[in-house]
């Protein structure tokens, strides 16, 4: 079995739209290479941050893997996310982070509930019993599913490609993010669809879902699967029963910015 991937979740005091989540990611990655010395002076990468290439002097260009920072929003709020080596850099600019930060146009002190902030110690395994997990907002069709679908009239077809892409998402997830393997025996199947409309991710139009589905592996909550995930696309949330988390700051107060 392999060893468990710590994830960590930290909700900040900020009230966020999911639209103003690109927005932050570029705020705070700004932020984050202005104190990259302090960062590799301490041994951790920046990177996590943004997801491009920080040695690419033209373009800055994306660098295509799961992304171990996410920006996502729970009950409205912001929430970080960091999986695995990302754990490190998101707690050490915790420390170094501003006490204000601007994006667009809003200025917001940067708070962050410890009393809230949640380790998860994952590990992928199979159930006993299938659970139902929901998605929202998953852009999941590839552009070559995505012409299968187009040209697909029949429903059945169509469920048969969305179960294909969601079991290679939640793979992709695991390999890539969690550093964990993808049991032969694990299964994914859609169960209902709540809406499937269109949303615009850089510059294109990508079909998006918000559906539930069953699968035989445990999946962690709140982490993203599909295209967008590092800003709040394909929210995975998980039944309150298979969360294994625990506070990461037990000693902090009931609401407190103060590490």
């Amino acid at each position: 079995m392999a060893s468990p991937t710590h994830i960590l979740s930290i909700p900040f005091d900020i009230k966020v739209q999911h639209w103003e989540l690109q927005f932050i990611r570029a705020a705070v990655a700004n932020d984050v290479l202005s104190k990259k010395p302090l960062f590799e002076a301490a041994g951790l990468a920046t990177d996590y941050f943004h997801n491009h290439d920080e040695a690419d002097d033209r373009d800055g260009r994306t660098v295509n893997r799961y992304p171990l920072i996410q920006y996502t929003e729970k009950n409205d709020y912001l929430c970080l996310l960091a999986v695995g080596p990302a754990v490190d850099a998101l707690l050490f600019y915790l420390k170094h982070m501003p006490g204000r930060l601007q994006f667009r146009n809003r200025i917001v002190a940067m708070l962050p509930v410890l009393s809230y902030a949640r380790f998860q110690h994952y590990t992928a395994e199979i159930l006993e019993k299938p659970a139902k997990y929901q998605l929202r907002q998953w852009i999941g069709l590839q552009e070559h599913r995505h012409a299968i679908w187009k040209q697909t009239p029949r429903m059945e077809d169509r469920v048969q490609l969305l179960n294909e892409a969601l079991l290679g998402s939640v793979k992709r997830m695991l390999t890539e993010g969690l550093n964990q393997s993808l049991d032969p025996a694990a299964e994914c199947y859609l169960h209902d669809i709540f809406q499937a409309d269109h949303t615009t991710y850089k510059k294109r139009q990508w079909r998006c879902f918000t559906l539930e589905f069953y699968s035989n592996l445990l999946l962690p909550a709140e982490l993203g699967l599909g295209k967008g995930c590092s800003i709040g696309y394909g929210k995975l949330l998980a039944p309150a029963s298979l969360i294994k988390a625990v506070p990461a700051f037990p000693d902090a107060n009931a609401r407190t910015g103060v590490l």
